[in-house]
């Protein structure tokens, strides 16, 4: 089966980062695959070219009929049997050509799920509306990440019966506990080798409220005073002059390492004691269940399907609530070390129970396969 997969952009997104994994981990002797990029590269499309998967980068930014044209002249060339599309503008620009212009079957991929009015640019609230609208005649499927972007596209007038629930899948065999780790995040940051270290690996962005991460940190410090924050992600740097702001806002800038984009994640979650998530909003976060999966217990907003993700093993609170989120945090911090082991190997076990990748996959192919068999039926 020839299935080309279209995407906005192949930044360092949670959804872009689950591209890969499926990719990888699809039988290449079944799925003959191709990726599509509407914008341009980036580290998502490094790790697609090196597993062999052929990437094309459209650069639509403003040329949007240029760009339309030129992804129907792609997919005509390839001829691919399926396509499925990966967020909400590329549903809308992808499902249109594959659907109209070709008539390839098209599956769309929910990957967020509520949008704040507020934050959101009128421009993907216009889209939203539109791939609502859309949404009975354009997809075959649409496969969503979370019951919660299940719910929110219901609530937009999206038909329920084309849903599929299909959770992200986190790599085991890559995210693992690493008793190495510690000791070597902890030498590179110049902390004791006994620092309790709480991560948030999150992009600059509205809907993570690093606001609310440093509000929280504020409280934790005054009765947890040797922690260290580590943050990570794109624009997560000491330059980045409305962080910085919020940071020294805490009067513990001391406490906090804002690390950057860093390609060694997996290392780097292992060697946490507690990973954070304070999210105004989200779908399913790829990072917690990846922080769990390295045998770290997770504090975390109530957003999305974090409550599904974390279970009994670790803290889920209410959004925009720092207090309750510190609350949680140092109730984890002070638990004996033995209680926080088996609070960790709990977290471990529940992402290999429920979202590995290699199950994630396989539910992901058989979506493949049932469409393709209505379309012929």
């Amino acid at each position: 089966m020839r299935l080309a997969h279209v995407i906005t952009g192949l930044g360092g997104g949670g959804a872009e980062f689950m591209l890969a994994r499926l990719c990888a981990a699809l039988p290449r002797d079944e799925f003959e695959l191709q990726v599509i990029s509407l914008t341009g590269g980036g580290p998502v499309a490094a790790q697609l070219r090196a597993l062999s998967v052929p990437v094309i980068e459209l650069g639509m930014h403003g040329a949007m009929l240029n760009g339309l044209l030129a992804l129907r002249r792609e997919l005509r060339a390839w001829a691919p049997d399926l396509v499925q599309t990966w967020l909400c503008h590329a549903d809308l620009i992808g499902g249109l050509v594959a659907r109209v212009a070709l008539g390839v079957p098209v599956i769309w991929g929910v990957h967020q799920a509520e949008y704040d009015p507020a934050t959101t640019p009128w421009s993907t609230r216009a889209v939203l509306r539109a791939c609502a609208v859309l949404a009975q005649h354009v997809p075959a499927r649409v496969v969503s990440c979370s019951e919660a972007g299940k719910r929110a596209r219901i609530a937009a007038g999206f038909p329920s019966a084309i849903f599929d629930v299909i959770p992200n899948g986190v790599d085991i065999s890559l995210f693992r506990p690493d008793a190495q780790a510690g000791a070597q995040l902890r030498a590179e940051l110049g902390v004791d080798p006994d620092t309790l270290l709480i991560g948030m690996p999150a992009r600059w962005h509205v809907d993570k409220d690093h606001a609310l991460l440093c509000a929280t940190a504020t409280r934790v410090l005054q009765v947890c005073p040797s922690v260290r924050f580590v943050l990570c992600g794109d624009g997560i740097e000491a330059h980045n002059t409305a962080l910085a702001a919020l940071v020294s806002s805490t009067g513990r800038a001391d406490a906090f390492h804002l690390l950057g984009f860093r390609v060694d994640m997996t290392a780097l979650l292992a060697a946490l004691d507690v990973g954070v998530l304070s999210s105004r909003t989200e779908a399913f976060p790829n990072v917690v269940a990846e922080t769990m999966a390295c045998g770290v217990p997770c504090v975390a907003t109530a957003v999305g399907d974090v409550a599904a993700i974390i279970g009994d093993a670790g803290r889920v609170v209410p959004a925009r609530d720092a207090q309750a989120l510190a609350a949680a945090l140092i109730e984890v911090l002070r638990m004996p070390n033995a209680q926080r082991v088996v609070l960790a190997t709990q977290a471990r076990t529940r992402v290999v129970e429920r979202f590995s990748l290699g199950a994630v996959a396989a539910r992901y192919a058989d979506v493949y396969r049932a469409t393709m068999a209505a379309r012929a039926a």
